[in-house]
This record gives structure tokens, C-alpha cells and sequence, in this order.
């Protein structure tokens, strides 16, 4: 395993980011450093276009090149499934000691929208909503310490 400075908090919130809007996360695993490159410019430099980007894009395109030119060593920053997001919401929910809250939060938790509901029953219970911020927390973080550990990587 190699030791590499990694900002664990950026590397969750990136992996938690899974409406990625035409853009994607890569990590340096050289230097630890999390780029988000949009998609656009990296098909614009993959393609040789890169001079019809805009003044915006025209800033990102060493980056792309190097993302491009060394891929072993960039790699793209996987999303968390919201199905696994969701399932610890179940559990959590179920963990509950308080049941008038546990039942709220299954009620919550049925259909479109559970994400929201779950977050909005939540917060009338700022001991509970603490103790649900800090269990996902650990979660993303247990999932990024485990992706750096299939590249590898152990975080410095």
C-alpha cells in the first residue's frame, strides 16, 4: 500500500455527488489532488478540439490532457449507489430507540421522495438528525477508505 495525501471529506462528498450534470471526479493517485473535469472538455481535447472551447474550458484542458495522457494514473472518482444510501437510512431508522420517530422516519421512507422526507422528519430531532449525519458520514467515509484500498492507496 501507498501512503497519499488524500482529503477524505472531498473524496465522500465527490463519491456522495451522483447527479454528476455532464461532469465527472478524478483522482491524482500521485498527488492525492481531486480534479472535476467536465465532460465536454475532455471530449473536446480526446477529440483535438480543444481550441473551440470556451475562455472557461480553455482553463481545464491541461488538466484533461493529463487525465487523458496518463489514465493508470487519474482515475474517475465513483458515485455511491442511492440504493445503498437509502438502505442505511432503513437501518438507521429501524435503530431508532424512539418509535414514534422510527415509525415517521419508515413513513418517510415509502416512495418518490424518501431522500427529502427522511431529511424534513429529521429535522425536528436535532439529536437524531446528528446521530443519521454522523452514520452516513462514517458510511462514505468507510466507502472512500475502501476505493483508495482497491487502488492501493492508503490515506496519509
Amino acid at each position: 500500500m501507498r501512503k497519499l495525501k488524500v482529503d477524505l471529506g472531498q473524496l465522500g462528498s465527490c463519491m456522495q455527488d451522483v447527479e454528476r450534470l455532464d461532469s465527472n471526479y478524478y483522482l491524482d493517485t500521485e498527488t492525492g489532488e481531486i480534479l472535476s473535469i467536465p465532460d465536454e472538455v475532455l471530449g473536446a481535447v480526446e477529440c483535438g478540439e480543444a481550441d473551440a472551447l470556451s475562455e472557461w474550458g480553455q482553463e481545464l484542458v491541461e488538466h484533461a490532457r493529463k487525465i487523458i495522457e496518463n489514465r493508470d494514473r487519474f482515475r474517475r472518482v465513483p458515485e455511491i449507489p442511492s440504493y445503498e444510501v437509502y438502505n442505511l437510512m432503513v437501518r438507521f431508522a429501524k435503530g431508532v430507540e424512539d418509535e414514534a420517530l422510527g415509525e415517521k422516519l419508515a413513513i418517510a421512507l415509502d416512495g418518490r421522495g424518501a431522500f427529502r422526507r427522511f431529511e424534513n422528519v429529521l429535522s425536528d430531532y436535532p439529536d437524531e438528525r446528528e446521530k443519521w449525519f454522523e452514520t452516513r458520514d462514517d458510511h462514505v467515509e468507510e466507502q472512500a477508505r475502501e476505493w483508495l484500498e482497491s487502488l492501493g492507496v492508503e490515506p496519509a
